[in-house]
């Protein structure tokens, strides 16, 4: 069976999983240029969000059942 999600639910596991790490990660950049372990959790979070959260719409995604 196919899950739909309202537009309003994937903007917010994109802006979740997308959106403020990734703006996270330009600040530290800017502003504290030595902190490399910040961006280096922002971007394991950020994989670990798209493989978890999937914000994305899906074709036609259907769950195996074993």
């Amino acid at each position: 069976m196919v899950a739909r999600r309202s537009s309003a639910r994937m903007f917010v596991y994109l802006l979740i999983s997308v959106i403020i790490p990734v703006a996270l990660v330009l600040i530290n950049h800017i502003y504290w240029i030595d902190n490399i372990m910040l961006s280096v959790f922002l971007l394991v979070w950020m994989g670990f969000a798209l493989l978890v959260v999937q914000p994305y719409s899906i074709g036609e995604y259907k769950t195996i059942k074993p």
